[in-house]
């Protein structure tokens, strides 16, 4: 072939080539809805599906069902009895107890009474009373059929020491009458009661914890109540000699035994009242005359402490103190015993 001729179809090959990438040129788009030329349409973005995110659901157990015992309302059992609004609202604590304690033993039928072995501190704190005042409203209780019982007592190696109280309690109407059974009597309600006395552990740890936090605070308030009065008055009535016409070393010595009543033995506390009221009455009165009379006034703040008001204890040490520094700064006074008493009256 002719070289010059096979160049020149090759240089009308390349011309035709270039005008017709001339022709398929993307034209300009003259409306909004016009679609462009030689435009490859949208791919789709197909994403791998996510594997569900596992959910773990936890719940509780359900609760034992309670079975429904027909049980009657104390309402019910104490309507038409003479009894007082106490005895009324004890009755109603007692009842409950014992309908609590029937569902723990898995009775299916409700009986008639229920015999429960629960301490009268218990009974009394729940009713919002004292022991005492428990006392005083339980033989209503008896009296009218609804509660039966007393303390009950377990052994000890040769003792028998009170572990707490027998309740037999009436929880249905009825012709039923609440008795303990001799066999109740016998039955050991706290098996570890021996070990809890001879190993101080359980309630007797407890209560034995309690006591000492007791006599720290009472330390610790009639401390304060020194230190309050001697700054109020600015006196020191450690530095008040003896020999005065009241006793100042016998009322410091007053003061500072105060303290001891909660920590002394039951045993040993009336000696020691006894012995601080002959202190107070050698000191404030200047004889043995109303010994009595003080011993009397500390029995009574003793007894105000053990039902809870310590304040009066530490209101008997205040006034001894203030007593002792108005004697210090010259105070007239004909007799320091009537104007003690006075200031331990209740306003």
């Amino acid at each position: 072939m002719n070289p010059r001729l096979t160049e020149r179809f090759l240089d009308m090959g390349r011309a035709a080539l270039a005008s017709r990438a001339s022709a398929v040129a993307i034209p300009a788009m003259t409306t909004p809805d016009a679609a462009p030329l030689l435009v490859a349409p949208p791919v789709p973005i197909v994403r791998p599906a996510e594997q569900p995110v596992p959910v773990v659901r936890m719940s509780a157990t359900p609760p034992p069902v309670r079975p429904v015992l027909a049980f009657s309302a104390p309402s019910e059992l104490v309507a038409g009895l003479d009894l007082s609004e106490g005895a009324k609202r004890v009755y109603a604590v007692m009842h409950r107890l014992a309908c609590d304690v029937a569902w723990l033993r898995g009775h299916k039928v409700a009986p008639d009474t229920v015999t429960m072995h629960v301490p009268a501190l218990v009974v009394a704190g729940l009713a919002g009373y004292t022991t005492r005042h428990l006392r005083r409203l339980l033989p209503e209780l008896m009296v009218a059929k609804l509660v039966a019982g007393g303390p009950h007592a377990s052994r000890v190696g040769l003792r028998s020491l009170w572990d707490g109280c027998l309740w037999s309690i009436k929880v249905r109407a009825g012709q039923a009458v609440p008795v303990v059974q001799p066999a109740e009597w016998k039955h050991p309600w706290r098996p570890g009661f021996e070990a809890d006395v001879v190993g101080k552990t359980g309630a007797a740890e407890f209560m034995s914890a309690l006591q000492t936090l007791e006599l720290n605070d009472a330390e610790k308030t009639m401390a304060a109540a020194h230190a309050s009065v001697t700054a109020a008055y600015g006196a020191k009535p450690a530095a008040v000699s003896s020999s005065a016409d009241m006793g100042g070393g016998r009322v410091q010595d007053v003061v500072y035994r105060l303290g001891e009543l909660p920590r002394v033995h039951a045993r040993k506390r009336r000696a020691l009242v006894d012995e601080l009221g002959g202190l107070l009455a050698q000191a404030v009165d200047g004889g043995s005359k109303w010994k009595r009379l003080w011993c009397g006034v500390i029995w009574r703040t003793w007894n105000s402490y053990v039902e809870g008001r310590s304040g009066e204890l530490q209101a008997l040490g205040a006034a001894l103190l203030r007593l002792e520094v108005d004697r210090v700064e010259g105070a007239r006074m004909r007799n320091a015993g009537a104007v003690l008493v006075a200031r331990l009256r209740p306003t």
